[in-house]
């Protein structure tokens, strides 16, 4: 069973489309430090576990 969708919000277009850009602009801005501890975290777990053979390949 699904759930019921919400309702539209009622705002008008240029509003929804600030928001959204606000809510990119976050992400954009958070993305690289993100990125980066993930990437930071995977090669810790790789260095303590071995290397696995099918990640060949990535930078």
């Amino acid at each position: 069973m699904e759930p019921a969708l919400e309702n539209e919000p009622n705002l008008p277009g240029d509003e929804i489309a600030r928001i959204l850009d606000s809510a990119e602009d976050i992400v954009n801005e958070i993305a690289p430090e993100v990125l980066a501890e993930v990437r930071a975290s995977e090669e810790a777990r790789e260095k303590k576990q071995g290397k696995k053979w099918w990640r060949f390949g990535r930078s």
